[in-house]
């Protein structure tokens, strides 16, 4: 079974804020706006940070969103929320002539042998694929792609805290469920990989040759 890790939480807060900040700008998805209002209704009631509040959730969020500068973090795309385990960030991909509301989502998993997948098409679509189990175990199509399709595909009631959050996002935000399908993810490869920015790979330093 997967669970946030706590500590990973407040460890990735600041990598990112170490990070180099590109100056990307777009329009925010109408319903990352709602996101953000719905999670300061429930921090507020919680007395929690609305960037952690969604935690148990696997959404620490990145208010205003901004690149993370991870080595693997695609140059167009804008951070809007991590994970908390192994630096995994999800972004919006930046494509000109494209509306907010149309914007794909890529997911960065810099500790996997696939850096970058494009999970969504638009960011409707994105909340639709955690609408039973929050969006942590995304990163496990890396790893499991099997394995990620079932277990996004039905509810699991072993942990109330997280599914009281989402019966609050589910209402708030009107999500409906969209299935993790393997055909899908390959489909939004084909059509959206090719745009991602990507940063120049890094060089290895020269190695010294003879002595003094």
């Amino acid at each position: 079974q997967l669970t946030p890790r706590a500590a990973d939480s407040r460890r990735s807060a600041p990598l990112a804020a170490a990070a180099t900040v590109r100056h990307l700008t777009m329009d925010t998805p109408p319903l990352l706006s709602k996101l953000w209002l719905t999670a300061d209704r429930l921090g507020a009631e919680r007395s929690t940070d609305p960037r952690f509040v969604l935690d148990p959730c696997g959404l620490l969020l990145e208010r205003p969103p901004r690149r993370w500068d991870y080595f693997c973090t695609p140059l167009n795309s804008l951070t809007f929320a991590s994970t908390g385990g192994d630096g995994v960030h999800y972004g919006l991909l930046t494509i000109p002539g494209r509306s907010a509301d149309a914007t794909p989502v890529v997911m960065t998993v810099p500790m996997a042998g696939t850096y970058n997948v494009v999970i969504a098409e638009t960011f409707e679509e994105f909340l639709g694929l955690g609408y039973f189990v929050g969006w942590y175990a995304l990163e496990q199509l890396t790893y499991q792609p099997s394995w990620a399709v079932r277990f996004f595909g039905r509810p699991r009631s072993d942990w109330p805290e997280r599914e009281a959050l989402l019966v609050h996002l589910r209402a708030a935000l009107d999500i409906r469920h969209v299935p993790l399908r393997q055909r899908r993810i390959r489909h939004l490869q084909s059509t959206y990989l090719h745009l991602l920015q990507l940063p120049p790979e890094p060089q290895d330093p020269p190695i010294p040759v003879g002595g003094a």
